[in-house]
């Protein structure tokens, strides 16, 4: 059974450490950082406005690099400087 729901999220990963946040990405099209103490945005950046829908999501183990993949074919890398 597979539910679509309006801009839900299709993929999310978690960083590391004791600051650990949320990213998820999703058929807003767009890439979340989510603090995971408050449970708000902190950042949130556009995909690709045009096409391409964000399906998955992977964060290095440093937490410093994201990479997005969605259904416009690309691999996006994404450098991230979070507060603490």
């Amino acid at each position: 059974c597979h539910m679509q729901r309006m801009d839900g999220i299709n993929d999310m990963a978690l960083t590391r450490g004791a600051q650990s946040h949320t990213v998820s990405v999703g058929q807003d099209k767009k890439l979340v950082v989510w603090c995971n103490r408050s449970n708000e945005p902190v950042l949130q950046l556009f995909i690709d406005e045009e096409r391409d829908e964000g399906l998955a999501v992977a964060i290095s183990h440093s937490g410093k690099l994201v990479v997005t993949g969605g259904t416009g074919g690309l691999l996006r890398l994404w450098s991230l400087q979070l507060e603490p």
